[in-house]
């Protein structure tokens, strides 16, 4: 499958933008002293002194999208640090490092997992009868392989839950040892990756919404236990790009999204897709590259 279903399109955001649903001061919302760069290539002391003549030094590169994050001076005005950058032609583009954050709350009630409506509702809560997914329908064909691997980028997944430990997906190439096994520049990463706190553990031990979600993808089903995902049987990868607080930058969907893209790319894992039930921030152009 292309690399190109690798990567978020940012059509629900433009829609409510578009619509009015998004005000623009959420489109503001990104870190004050942080933004993200790319320049063409050979661009060298052109962009070098670009980059000195508003104070910005280089924090990150993400060298296969060719993005550097910069600090700027804190207090400096970002419109004025953007437009620096956007005048000279070697810059294909500059933006504020956005703020992200989870689309919906998870609630608490304790009921909520037993009534899922979505998948096969029968008129629970007054409902509409049948406006569901058709989930026994499809189940009838399918419940899932362990072939299929999906990236759930969110605020981690409590991979012990004994809902979803089976499905959790177990790095081919790596293992426990202080090592980088398979080169691709994370250490022990047998699990996914925490790209809030830049670690091997991307666990969700107080947001929920990761887990949430992961169960929504793929609880076990017929097992006597919780609830049952669309996909009775599957592999996830937790992808932490959303703190416990249930927010990130652009920055960390976008090394989230790269990891899973080098995986395809260059470990030989099957990556079907990502799932990314967050928004915020304005149209970034950093998350849209390929």
């Amino acid at each position: 499958m292309a690399p190109a279903v690798h990567r978020i399109r940012q059509i629900l955001l433009v829609s409510l933008l578009a619509t009015g649903l998004c005000d623009a001061a959420q489109a503001q919302d990104y870190v004050p002293d942080q933004v993200l760069v790319r320049f063409k290539p050979g661009a060298g002391k052109s962009a070098a002194a670009t980059g000195a003549s508003v104070g910005a030094t280089p924090m990150k590169t993400i060298s296969r999208l060719g993005i550097v994050q910069m600090s700027v001076n804190p207090g400096a005005d970002m419109d004025d640090v953007i437009a620096a950058f956007q005048a000279n032609p070697m810059c294909d583009f500059a933006e504020p490092n956005y703020i992200i954050r989870t689309l919906a709350t998870t609630p608490n009630d304790p009921d909520y997992a037993t009534y899922l409506w979505g998948q096969n509702n029968t008129g629970q809560f007054s409902g509409t009868v049948d406006a569901d997914i058709d989930a026994p329908e499809a189940w009838d064909a399918t419940t899932g392989s362990n072939t299929i691997i999906v990236g759930v980028i969110d605020t981690g997944i409590d991979w012990d839950h004994p809902d979803l430990n089976d499905n959790i997906w177990s790095n081919p190439g790596e293992t426990v040892n202080g090592s980088d096994d398979d080169g691709n520049g994370y250490i022990d990463d047998v699990r996914g990756w925490d790209f809030v706190d830049e670690d091997n553990d991307p666990d969700d031990p107080t947001n929920g919404h990761g887990t949430h979600v992961a169960g929504t993808i793929g609880a076990e089903g017929n097992n006597g236990t919780g609830v049952a995902g669309v996909a009775w049987t599957v592999k996830m990868i937790p992808l932490k790009a959303l703190s416990d607080a249930g927010s990130g930058t652009t920055l960390d969907a976008i090394e989230a999204i790269n990891y899973v893209t080098d995986l395809v790319q260059n470990r030989g894992v099957t990556v079907r897709l990502t799932n990314n039930s967050w928004g915020g921030g304005g149209f970034s152009s950093a998350l849209a590259v390929r």
